[in-house]
């Protein structure tokens, strides 16, 4: 039962339209209307029976907060949800939602030391970032110079309500309506292109999925194939790694993810909307993330650092070592340079600049090679 408290807010935030909206695109068929008064929606449930709620059309009435409360109550029974998570997405049509709940086995009392607080939420920032970065293009790991398209998308979303017991922060991604015309038939999802931020979403539901799979195919198998494979539905050394700094926050008792999709667009397809990792899963993520980052290029990676040796090849060209860090990891760099770059790297060397470029990186034994070197520039030292 939901207490009174419980109702008032449910009714000050109660939309019924968005509600209508919520009941259509799960399944619920409206077979009665009173225009400006109510109107009645029902789903069948084969195991269970029927369902049936009224929804009021108005607050000006005086049984409306009898109605709501009814209406949630059995929203609940037929989802087997809880209040907040039916409440958030009721009144959140326009808006996927993506929950990370810590340690869900356990009770965190709602709170999380401070410091693990900040951590967590970076943690996230740095999740939804990883998949926003995959519906660009997948890959083994990102540089810390992000797309566009993904920095845009962070700024877009939102964080929700955090909920009690187990600490579950949430994050809305906003999404354009599904509107289709009276008599058109094909679906939409076949003739116009995804929105940016329902992908970015639905590949990040695809990546936690891939992830509890190469994990469990890790532990039979001793490999990370898998894990590798899982790349192409969004798996990353960056995914890897938020999901490690958000088990940290849990206190190493593993994590839940649940997604829930905007009712004003439905649903995708072949999703799993709950997954979870154990904290036994942890060391698998830590070597793949390892084995990411030691083997595949890093492309758009920002080196910076000093000019430590020069090797002349050919005319106006040569091999210059770089020492200091990429993406704010130390490394020593060899890269070839020719033309305007390599004279800024002979002056950079003779009068001890520092230098600035970006290009691909990639390990080669106890160095890396940075390939396709471009906007060298020297760096001021104030």
């Amino acid at each position: 039962m939901t207490s009174t408290l419980q109702i008032a807010d449910i009714v000050r935030a109660f939309r019924p339209l968005e509600v209508a909206s919520y009941l259509r695109l799960h399944g619920w068929k409206q077979q009665d209307k009173v225009p400006e008064k109510y109107s009645v929606w029902t789903k069948r449930d084969d195991g269970r029976g029927e369902f049936e709620v009224l929804l009021p059309a108005a607050s000006s009435f005086s049984d409306f907060a009898r109605r709501v409360r009814e209406l949630i109550e059995t929203l609940q029974a037929e989802e087997g949800r809880t209040l907040p998570e039916i409440l958030e997405d009721v009144t959140t049509p326009h808006a996927d939602i993506v929950r990370a709940k810590l340690a869900p086995d356990g009770d965190m009392n709602g709170t999380l030391p401070l410091e693990d607080g900040a951590n967590v939420f970076q943690q996230m920032r740095d999740l939804m970032l990883s998949a926003a970065c995959a519906a660009v293009y997948p890959r083994e790991v990102f540089a810390k110079r992000k797309p566009d398209q993904a920095m845009k998308y962070l700024r877009e979303a939102r964080i929700g309500q955090t909920q009690r017991g187990s600490y579950v922060i949430t994050v809305l991604s906003p999404v354009p309506p599904v509107l289709v015309a009276g008599n058109q038939t094909v679906l939409l999802a076949e003739v116009e292109e995804e929105p940016f931020a329902r992908k970015t979403v639905r590949i990040l539901a695809e990546a936690v999925a891939a992830t509890v799979e190469g994990v469990q195919s890790a532990a039979a198998s001793g490999k990370l194939d898998a894990l590798t494979a899982g790349v192409a539905k969004g798996v990353s050394a960056n995914l890897c790694e938020a999901i490690l700094g958000l088990n940290e926050g849990s206190g190493g008792r593993g994590l839940e993810f649940s997604f829930s999709w905007a009712p004003s667009r439905g649903a995708p397809e072949n999703v799993k909307n709950v997954q979870r990792l154990q904290a036994d899963s942890m060391p698998y993520l830590e070597e793949t993330s390892r084995h990411f980052r030691q083997t595949s290029e890093l492309e758009g990676a920002e080196v910076l650092g000093v000019v430590h040796r020069l090797q002349h090849l050919d005319g106006n060209a040569g091999d210059v070592t770089i020492v200091g860090s990429v993406d704010g990891e130390r490394r020593t760099v060899v890269t070839e340079l020719d033309g305007q770059a390599h004279y800024l790297a002979i002056r950079a060397y003779k009068e001890r600049l520092a230098v600035r470029c970006v290009g691909e990186l990639l390990k080669e034994g106890k160095s890396y090679r940075l390939k396709n070197p471009r906007d060298l520039r020297l760096v001021d030292d104030s």
